[in-house]
Order: structure tokens, then sequence, then C-alpha cells
């Protein structure tokens, strides 16, 4: 039987007003937040999804047309996306200008980030998707009461995967544009807020940190049951990977982090990896893998194309059809760092390295898991087995990357 389509709507009644006007030689804005009761509307069954906001606003008493770091130092509008529902949906995100706004949309920046205040999308809002069509004559009409006004433009300004039963906290920063001109002075502008969520395929690692570092199915790449009936993300050796998106140079890997996964291999095949992030082979990469043939574990750490002193081989770990969890922890010590292997909370060895350099703060765009970045010589395999789940976090134990697919 066909699922029947799950569509839902939630306007969150937040109008955003910014007042321009002149003083000696500058441009400031005053602003205020009006709130009012969250308009719900319900498509079809699954109305389990959530926009909520903390109670706070975005204060803009006193400021002035800004770049964008400026923007971003401004105090934001935090709000929650929260789902509960059995099947796998996503979301957009949209706002709203009215129709009686006094400045138009082209002189409007906005920014949403995450809660560690990563980046998630940002622009001048009138260079946005313009999103009308997403919705029904009725739900605009519905629409225009949550914001308590008229419609002019619906800018859709984020798509995100919701993870089964999770939940996100994002930040919305607005500011008026550095280029706007003096006729934005003494004038109005307003927003309203909305979400509306969709089914997806089961074909998404969701990052469940909140960072938004997502990925991708490849090639036949699930989510099933082993012979123990635990959910794992399958892979099966021959073209089966994950491919996640870019890894920003914001994130603080120097400074020492840490990868746990579980992870049961049912075949050693050459070099197989559970993850490779970096920029290709060679370029400063962070890989965990099987050495050759063998069950030894190698973790690897490049900078740029070195690979010495930062790689260390782990002899006669790796459990063949046997389930378990392994935790690196790369951490900075008196005389530079030092790396410890546990297996199942035990721990196995303990090494440091006397280290002036070590790994990038870089952006990294070619990150997998169960695939090689040196597949393209021909020689390295895909990983045969079960990932149950992936978690990375910096040293100061904050997440980076999360995936749980045992759920």
């Amino acid at each position: 039987m066909k699922k029947k389509k799950t569509i839902l709507l939630l306007v969150i009644g937040i109008l955003i007003i910014i007042t321009l006007s002149l003083r000696v030689t500058y441009s400031y804005m005053k602003a205020k937040v009006e709130k009012g009761e969250n308009t719900n509307i319900t498509v079809s069954t699954c109305a389990k999804i959530q926009l909520k906001d903390n109670g706070n606003s975005i204060n803009l008493e006193n400021t002035y047309p800004m770049d964008d770091s400026m923007g971003l130092e401004t105090k934001p509008y935090e709000f929650a996306i929260s789902s509960t529902c059995e099947d796998y949906v996503g979301f957009n995100l949209y706002l709203i200008s009215l129709n009686d706004n006094q400045i138009e949309d082209n002189n409007i920046h906005f920014a949403i980030t995450n809660k560690n205040k990563i980046i998630l999308s940002e622009g001048i809002l009138n260079n946005q998707e313009k999103s009308e069509k997403d919705f029904s004559t009725e739900e605009l009409n519905e629409l225009d009461i949550g914001i308590k006004g008229i419609h002019k433009n619906i800018y859709k300004i984020l798509n995100k995967a919701m993870p089964l039963k999770g939940e996100s906290t994002y930040q919305l920063y607005l500011w008026v544009d550095k280029d706007a001109t003096n006729e934005t002075m003494r004038k109005n502008f307003r927003v309203g807020l909305s979400i509306k969520s969709y089914e997806r395929e089961n074909n998404l690692a969701v990052d469940l940190s909140n960072n938004g570092f997502d990925g991708k199915f490849k090639n036949g790449a699930t989510i099933k049951k082993d012979d123990e009936n635990n959910f794992g993300l399958y892979l099966d050796g021959k073209d089966d990977y994950v491919d996640i998106v870019d890894l920003p140079k914001t994130i603080d890997w120097a400074n020492g982090f840490t990868i746990e996964f579980e992870a049961k291999w049912l075949n050693l095949n050459y070099w197989s990896r559970v993850i490779d992030f970096g920029n290709g082979p060679d370029a400063d990469n962070i890989l965990i893998g099987n050495v050759e043939n063998t069950n030894n574990l190698m973790l690897s750490l490049r900078i740029g194309n070195s690979a010495f002193p930062n790689e260390k081989i782990f002899d006669n770990i790796i459990e063949i059809n046997k389930k378990n969890n392994y935790k690196f922890v790369y951490q900075k010590n008196n005389n530079g760092y030092e790396e410890t292997l546990y297996k199942n909370n035990l721990l196995i060895e303990n090494v440091s390295y006397e280290l002036t350099d070590t790994i990038k703060n870089i952006k990294r765009t070619e990150n997998y898991i169960g695939k090689s970045n040196w597949e393209v010589y021909g020689a390295d395999k895909n990983f045969c087995g079960y990932i149950y789940f992936l978690k990375i976090t910096d040293s100061k134990n904050d997440l980076i990357i999360y995936y749980d697919f045992s759920k």
C-alpha cells in the first residue's frame, strides 16, 4: 500500500519590525518583535513537527546598516524545530515579507546558523528562491492570518532533513545590508517565519549534532538489520558509501578530537575505510580503515601529503563478523600530542608524538564513510559490513558529527 503523503505547514506569528532613522551622519535602526500565537495548519496526518521559540527576540535598537561580519555579531532570534513523526521527514523554512513594508527586500540581509554558529544559509533576501508556489490558496490565507498582514514575497531560506523524533536549534540573524541607501531612512520592514514539512526517503545520514553535516547514501548503501537483528548502515564492499557534505575550516581538529564508532567487518577489503575526510588522496586526510587485507586498524592524519608521524597502526584489532566499539582520542600533552585507542571501553594502546605541526583546520570537500579517497588509483576498496554509529567530538567535547544508524 502506498503511504499517504504527509505535509505540514506551521506559521509562527513573529513580525520583526525594523525602523530606520537618521541621526547626524549615521543610519540607525530601531526595532521590536511582536509575537502572536502559532498558527498550525494540518494538511494531512503527520502533524507532529513543530516550530517553537524560546521567548527571545531580535533586538536591533540603535544599530545601523552593516557588513556581514557585524551583522552576525547582533543578537539573533532563536527557535527550534522538532519532530515526533514515525516516518522520515524534512522541512523547508520560509521567510515572508509583508506587502506594506516600506523597505525593499533587496536591502535586507539574513543568516541562519545552527547552535554552534555555523552558517547554514545566508544572503540578500531578494536573491533567495521565491516559493509562493509551495503553498495552496487556503494555506496562503492561513499564512496571512499567522503573520497578521498580507504576504508580499515568500522566500525559501533553508531545507533540511529531520532525524526521527529529533530536535534542532537554529538562530535567525537579520540586518540592513551595508549597501542600503538613504531611501531606507525612517521606514519599516516586517517579516514572518514559517515551516513546511514533507516526506523524504531514508537515503540520508542525518547529522544529529545539529551542525548540518548530513551525508547521502550512494549506490545502494542502506539501513538494514544484521544477523543479530541490530539495525546498522550496511555497505556491500563493492561500490556503496556515504558522501558527506563539505566540512568547513571552522572545525577545530588541531586542538584534538575523539572519533568513536561501532562496526562489524564482514570482509577485510584492501585498505577499506570506515571514514576518509580530505580533499582527495594525500590531501590533509583524516582516515580510519584496515591495513591492506589484514585485521590491523590504522588511524592516519595527513599534513598535506605527509603521513609521518601522524599515522598509527594497531595490530590484530579487527574481528570479522563481530560487532565492536572503537574510540580514538587525539589530544595535546606537554610535548606535543598523544593518541589512544579503546576497544569496547578497554584501553588498547597509547602513543605520544613530539610534534610542532599537526592536522590543519581547513575546508575538506571529499568526505566519505566506507570509501577511500585513494580509490581513484584503482587499488583501495570499499568497506564491507555494518557501521552502527559514528560520533566525532572536539577537544571541548562538543559534537562535530554524530550519526546513529541503529534506530
